[in-house]
């Protein structure tokens, strides 16, 4: 594990690395969009990309029992639809779709829950101090897309399972709507010199 964590760390330097040489390197366009993620562009369901399912169980009381079922319907859904959802310690950064649940038993046989579905994906931010003499780089999963809800009453463990499977069809058709509209934010707000690269860009 000790190992792992240096070759992650390494990993991480390097990008940051790359992230500063690419800086250096003379940028051919720089186009600006507003409420769009530009790494929506990015998501592909070749497989390139693994997708690791996490459980956030913050459930009282015993009325979340099955959150290893639930999980494994979810990664079923996505298996589905072409992703890879077994990544391995040679993927560094693999997106993430977090199952979050969080109540307690209000009542007899009754339990008061909310859920969220959140998908993340790895992000680097630069911030330059000092008169922009001083650049600091950071890589993170943030947030792209998130949904969910409250749910009451008894039977939690199977209402909940339905509700994170139904929850994570929405977000697979979700993707290409989102990608469909970023892209056409790109187009809108390119600068002459890179319409034709997003014109002819074809989503992954």
């Amino acid at each position: 594990m000790r190992l792992l964590g240096i070759i992650k760390l390494y990993l991480l330097t390097a990008l940051v690395g790359i992230c500063s040489a690419q800086d250096s390197v003379d940028v051919a366009s720089n186009t600006v969009i507003f409420d769009r993620d530009p790494r929506w562009l990015q998501l592909s369901d070749s497989g390139n990309h693994p997708i690791k399912v996490i459980v956030d169980d913050q459930v009282e009381d015993g009325c979340w029992t099955n959150s290893v079922s639930a999980a494994n319907a979810v990664k079923l859904e996505l298996k589905r639809s072409g992703f890879d959802v077994t990544p391995t310690n040679e993927d560094s950064f693999p997106h993430h779709l977090v199952i979050m649940a969080l109540g307690y038993s209000n009542g007899s046989s009754s339990c008061l829950i909310y859920y969220n579905l959140q998908f993340d994906m790895i992000d680097v931010k630069d911030r330059n101090f000092g008169l922009d003499k001083h650049k600091v780089s950071s890589i993170m999963y943030t947030k792209i897309y998130s949904k969910g809800g409250i749910l009451s009453g008894g039977s939690t463990n199977s209402r909940l399972k339905t509700t994170f499977v139904e929850l994570t069809q929405a977000f697979l058709l979700d993707i290409s709507k989102y990608q469909e509209e970023t892209l056409e934010k790109v187009k809108k707000n390119a600068s002459p010199e890179a319409k034709q690269f997003w014109e002819s860009y074809e989503l992954e």
